[in-house]
């Protein structure tokens, strides 16, 4: 597969957010090897973020503002956004976030590198407020020499520098190159997740499909990571729970985690999740929190998804 020759659309979607939505398209806008066409999905915005973007000039790319008329979350954006990218003419999107911000050179590496038509190229996603990741990974034990045959969670940046230049990761989001073939094996994302979930679901259906996740080295985005994560270690798992996080968001991670093991007919996990979440709550969040953990819980295990009633 050419990439380096493919029409490249970038996606992402944004709310109220007008001074970061048009960071991120002059960030576009600074690739040495720029998009065809970047298309912004306006989650119904009350600010003047839609009439911003499309005030920019001077840019090497249509710029595309789909105006939504209600709030539909990352997930209805980014769907929208993509239907919109493929409709036209597009061989590839790439999914970003509106605070993600591609270094000069992220997507001249991304079409550039050697990877095989099934892979899915992914960037490393740096957080610029502390210099490591955004996100930890699970790396292939090759790459993280482990001499073990399970993934491997890393999080330290100078051992991922000194893995190879393009190596095997679980799973990925934000900043894949998401090619049209892809899309149609897999489909559309899922709107019904709102936000937290459309990551880690739209990545096992591409891992389905016989997708492979791709990390190429090089292609950077800063992206501001959680501001705090906690981690616990359950045999060769781990558990995250970010603590802190408004109502609402807490709501959807919870919810969202708790359903999708539920979906897949994981019960038992299911259960572990909502109690670990709880548990964690209470000890980093207290207990006055524990009335969004139970909503959250009752709401993912009878896999009520969509937006919640108290979101903002």
């Amino acid at each position: 597969m050419d990439r380096k020759h493919m029409r490249i659309a970038a996606v992402f979607a944004t709310m109220n957010r007008s001074a970061t939505a048009c960071a991120a398209v002059r960030a576009l806008a600074a690739q040495s090897h720029p998009p065809a066409v970047v298309v912004v999905a306006d989650n119904a915005s009350s600010d003047p973020t839609a009439e911003d973007l499309r005030g920019m000039r001077n840019l090497p790319f249509p710029l595309v503002v789909e105006q939504l008329p209600e709030n539909l979350g990352n997930a209805g954006g980014i769907a929208r956004a993509i239907e919109i990218a493929f409709d036209r003419g597009a061989g590839a999107v790439w999914i970003l976030d509106d605070d993600s911000l591609p270094r000069p050179d992220s997507l001249e590496h991304l079409v550039g590198a050697q990877v095989p038509e099934l892979a899915i190229p992914t960037p490393l996603q740096l957080d610029p407020a502390t210099g490591g990741l955004t996100w930890p990974l699970l790396v292939k034990p090759a790459a993280g020499r482990s001499g073990t045959d399970d993934w491997v969670m890393e999080d330290d940046p100078r051992a991922i520098a000194a893995m190879d230049g393009v190596f095997e990761v679980r799973a990925a989001w934000t900043g894949i190159l998401l090619d049209h073939a892809a899309w149609k094996a897999t489909g559309p994302v899922d709107a019904s997740w709102f936000i937290r979930g459309e990551d880690e679901d739209y990545a096992a259906r591409l891992s389905r499909t016989g997708r492979r996740f791709l990390l190429v080295r090089d292609a950077v985005l800063d992206h501001p990571g959680p501001k705090r994560m906690i981690r616990w270690k359950l045999g060769s798992r781990t558990f995250i729970h970010e603590p802190g996080l408004a109502d609402w968001k807490m709501h959807y991670m919870i919810r969202n985690r708790v359903c999708r093991s539920r979906r897949h007919g994981r019960g038992l996990t299911a259960l572990g999740v909502a109690a670990l979440h709880g548990l964690a709550v209470a000890r980093y969040d207290g207990i006055r929190k524990l009335p969004v953990w139970f909503m959250a819980c009752r709401e993912g295990w009878a896999g009520r998804l969509g937006k919640w009633k108290h979101h903002p």
